[in-house]
């Protein structure tokens, strides 16, 4: 028998309530109160559309583009945070010169995606030379 609960209850190891709300009825709906994420998300609270954008200036205007897209890609803006993330800590591995051409290729072909960026930004680098890596 399959019971369907529309609500979450969290409780202590001695069966203490501690907190009830809203279960999500679709996926990808968002309902978790921020003041019940684990310190860990601190950093989070930082991370908005300014912030990305302005990391991505540091690497040029093609990135910019891509991440403002991402930005504007969810329903809910802080679904696309990771993916920002994502995009511009490719420029860990690889250089800020590579993820621009990357990002100009993503807008050139309209597949301007976290998805086809990690896809295509080693052949990109690769094609750069070692001007394409940090190392």
């Amino acid at each position: 028998m399959l019971l369907l609960a529309d609500t979450v209850n969290i409780y202590s190891l001695k069966g203490e309530l501690i907190i009830r709300w809203r279960r999500a009825s679709r996926r990808g709906e968002w309902l978790t109160d921020p003041k019940h994420l684990p310190d860990s998300y601190k950093q989070m609270s930082e991370w908005n559309a300014t912030h990305f954008t302005k990391k991505a200036m540091t690497v040029g205007p093609n990135t910019t583009k891509v991440i403002e897209h991402i930005l504007k890609s969810r329903e809910h803006e802080v679904q696309t945070y990771r993916l920002c993330l994502g995009v511009l800590n490719f420029t860990k591995k690889y250089s800020k010169l590579a993820l621009e051409d990357c990002s100009k290729m993503a807008i050139e072909t309209n597949h301007i995606s976290y998805t086809f960026i990690k896809n295509s930004i080693a052949t990109v680098a690769e094609e750069i030379g070692s001007a394409g890596f940090n190392t």
